[in-house]
């Protein structure tokens, strides 16, 4: 649920009303249908080549579709989408079926290219109504300038007298702030609508609104075809406008940024040559109880998140305070005057995508700019360290795992940094780097050579997450690996038997010893230092009787202890 600080007026996109049940007038067949909503690329990729097929700009058509159905062409329970109760309208376009052939009817709710087809081909029908042959001379009324389709769009939904229809349609092109997440790039288009070139213009009592040269718009009268006015004013050229850059580095959102909602979006303006990426959008603050402009930056995930906005200057205009706000982590006041250029802390705070960060223009006083120009939230991560086998035979190949975590999820592709150092000692050398899974897991594998301690580090290359250090170390202990033969274990009473063993790592110098199971333990009989190899030989004359012997290589800081698990010798 959206937190605000004051009684927020929201200014919600105008569609049409959804339905809670299929409309009745629709034949059998069509209530009938069944299908799967298809993906948003593949609706995407549907609208751009009906757009194209009929001569209608691509973004006019994506938001005609926005506004209609949403981009839905079934609803969640597989059924068609119907946005009108009363007729039997359907699809992404929300195409009127009757005077369609049965079988086209239940094309439109199955097919959603089909849908797409069909809505571009009325559109761009209303286009060729709309557009009056301008008396000779004239100028020209061209597809590329978005005010030439205002009448066009009004038409499409038969809005009369109401522009309310073409503005809503107008504000979806334009709305940098994303008022769908996840829709589609957008070029800034928005409707200079003819009314407010020329006061005087009475819906629609004259030509279309043309745009001539000289970058003026050019009026005629219905009946006879005379100029009634010509007003210089801006145009948005499909052919000129550039689209924005809303590339913001990694961790960063910008107020255009496709996890951004804003309500209340019409008084945003864009300034240029200031901000993280040289542009920001800045309003102005409304008294308490006022309608707001409400923005929200939302999280990819869930998740704890250190949390700054970047305060942008205006020249130099006096900006205006500004709450920050979260269900979770409740308010912080900024005094952007304060902050102009700088980046703010907001405190560690905990979002989720139902849970953002919200602005708010309400203020006790109104007129003051406000900027929203990009929030950095860094993900807080944990890191631990473990393996599977803590204690390994010398020489064997072992991985230690590091674990990286955000929001109780693996944080994937980045780079965390393995340490290690000889247990006992104090200085950490660096021993690889890994990029985590997509479970957040990284791995660094090695062999078994000395009794280890190891560290993982997580250096974040960029702003989307905090760097951690593992809470607790993993130690690996190193067995040494003993291997030897004996030259019999079945002798004659006072029979000497011979043991030759080697050990390694060679350990030479190192006391090895040949014991002798008793009743209350293990006897040392005798001890050798080992060669330069790791080896040694014991001669001795076994006790009578059966009896356990065994080798054994005390423990020291570098490994574990080694023995052989034991021969029985019997001397009769």
């Amino acid at each position: 649920m959206r937190r605000v600080l004051v009684p927020v007026l929201v200014l919600a996109l105008s569609g049409p009303v959804p339905a809670s049940a299929a409309p009745a007038s629709c034949p059998q067949a069509v209530l009938d249908v069944r299908g799967r909503q298809p993906t948003t690329p593949q609706v995407s990729a549907a609208l751009d080549a009906a757009a194209a097929a009929h001569g209608v700009p691509k973004p006019v058509l994506r938001a005609v579709a926005y506004v209609e159905a949403k981009w839905r062409q079934f609803r969640g329970n597989d059924t068609p989408y119907f946005a009108n109760e009363a007729a039997c309208e359907v699809g992404l376009l929300q195409v009127d079926t009757t005077g369609y052939a049965p079988a086209d009817q239940v094309r439109l709710a199955a097919d959603y290219v089909y849908n797409a087809g069909e809505g571009a081909r009325l559109l761009r029908e209303q286009w060729d109504a709309t557009l009056e042959a301008p008396p000779a001379g004239g100028v020209p009324d061209g597809p590329d300038v978005v005010e030439n389709w205002f009448h066009a769009i009004c038409g499409y939904r038969s809005c009369g007298s109401d522009p309310a229809y073409p503005t809503t349609v107008a504000n979806v092109v334009a709305d940098p702030f994303r008022h769908a997440p996840n829709f589609p790039a957008l070029r800034p288009y928005w409707f200079t609508k003819p009314q407010d070139a020329d006061p005087s213009y009475v819906f629609p009592g004259a030509f279309q609104a043309r745009f001539s040269p000289a970058k003026e718009f050019v009026f005629y009268d219905a009946a006879t075809g005379a100029v009634t006015s010509t007003v210089a004013a801006p145009t948005h050229s499909l052919a000129t406008t550039p689209a924005p850059n809303t590339t913001y580095p990694n961790g960063h959102t910008g107020p255009d940024g496709r996890n951004v909602t804003c309500f209340q979006c019409a008084a945003w303006e864009l300034a240029k040559g200031t901000g993280v990426i040289g542009r920001a959008r800045w309003t102005t603050t409304t008294a308490v109880g006022a309608a707001e402009t409400v923005v929200e930056w939302a999280p990819r995930v869930q998740g704890r998140y250190r949390v700054s906005v970047y305060v942008p200057a205006l020249g130099d205009a006096t900006l205006g305070t500004v709450t920050y706000s979260s269900s979770a982590a409740g308010d912080r006041t900024v005094d952007q005057e304060a902050a102009k250029g700088t980046w703010v802390s907001l405190g560690d705070r905990d979002l989720s995508p139902m849970s953002p960060l919200e602005m708010s223009s309400a203020s006790g006083t109104a007129g003051m700019p406000i900027v929203a120009d990009a929030v950095r939230m860094s993900g807080k991560t944990t890191l631990a360290v473990s393996t599977a086998m803590p204690v390994m035979p010398y020489g064997t190949k072992y991985a230690i795992k590091a674990q990286l975590r955000h929001g109780g999820r693996g944080a994937s592709s980045q780079p965390v940094r393995f340490y290690r150092r000889p247990l006992g000692t104090t200085t950490w050398r660096y021993a690889g780097t890994d990029l985590t899974n997509t479970s957040g897991d990284a791995f660094f594998l090695a062999y078994a050579t000395v009794n280890m301690e190891y560290q993982a580090r997580f250096v974040p290359p960029d702003a989307a997450y905090l760097g951690s250090t593992s809470g607790g170390t993993q130690r690996l202990l190193v067995n040494p690996v003993i291997t030897g033969t004996i030259s019999d274990v079945d002798v004659r009473y006072g029979t000497k038997v011979t043991i030759r063993a080697r050990v390694r790592p060679a350990h030479a110098g190192f006391r090895f010893y040949l014991q002798r199971a008793g009743t209350s333990g293990w006897l040392t009989i005798t001890s050798t230092p080992l060669t330069a190899t790791g080896s040694a030989t014991f001669t001795f004359t076994p006790r009578q009787g059966s009896h356990l012997y065994r080798v054994y290589l005390p423990g020291h800081a570098d490994h574990l202890s080694a023995r052989t698990y034991g021969d029985a010798i019997r001397a009769t």
